[in-house]
């Protein structure tokens, strides 16, 4: 029988493990994307691989290898029927970087493919935080705001200001999935990632969104089980 000892302690080790770039497999401009946010992170010294997404660009939701063997697919649920698939793979595809950092038990940074690292971000230093990465808007006006507020609701200054580059550690990896188990998929992942669940901190801006075509689009019909 093996012993069980290190794994019962907390690691409070803040090095980033690596940075995942979310690219929906032979999808020509999401990969194209993809590369593009890579050589982003080849350039500024950022460790990064492609982390393969759901994809549901198609008549089916397709499960990338990493994730096909996982338990949680078999008891996650969708809660809310008015997303559409592109929503919930997109959802789908940042809880499985959850769930890796929660088995690494080592921050990571996660990206989404229309993202681009501006400088490198190797250490999250907030215990139980996301750290947000920056965005295009606060580029265009050289500021960043400690708390990110969401363009796109206002000024509410409650959720991310999307999820296309932002730190996790392994505390608050775990009460995203906590919540995630709770609630189900009840909305846009963006929306879930509030401040009143969450810790979300900045500081500074290392990374932004840059335009592509979208995988998500409003005109999308709710998924139908």
């Amino acid at each position: 029988m093996e012993i069980l000892e290190p794994t019962l302690n907390w690691n409070y080790n803040t090095e980033v493990s690596n940075s995942y770039i979310i690219t929906i497999k032979d999808h020509k401009n999401s990969e194209l994307m993809g590369q593009r946010c890579l050589e982003s992170c080849n350039r500024v010294g950022q460790k990064a691989v492609i982390w393969d997404a759901f994809d549901g660009t198609g008549e089916k939701i397709k499960v990338p290898e990493h994730a096909r063997k996982t338990n949680w697919l078999k008891w996650l649920k969708l809660t809310n029927y008015s997303l559409t698939k592109p929503e919930i793979c997109c959802w789908l595809s940042h809880f499985s970087l959850w769930c890796k950092c929660i088995e690494e038990d080592m921050p990571l940074v996660a990206l989404e493919h229309d993202a681009i690292m501006l400088q490198p971000f190797t250490h999250h230093n907030v215990f139980n935080s996301i750290v947000y990465l920056g965005s295009s808007e606060q580029v265009k006006s050289n500021y960043w705001n400690p708390i990110p507020p969401h363009a796109q609701m206002g000024h509410n200054y409650r959720y991310i200001l999307r999820t296309h580059a932002y730190s996790i550690d392994p505390l608050i990896a775990k009460n995203l999935v906590s919540h995630a188990i709770e609630r189900g998929i009840y909305t846009a992942v963006d929306v879930m990632m509030k401040m009143q669940e969450f810790s979300i901190v900045s500081f500074g801006i290392f990374a932004a969104d840059m335009a592509g075509e979208t995988t998500i689009y409003e005109h999308d019909v709710p998924f139908k089980a």
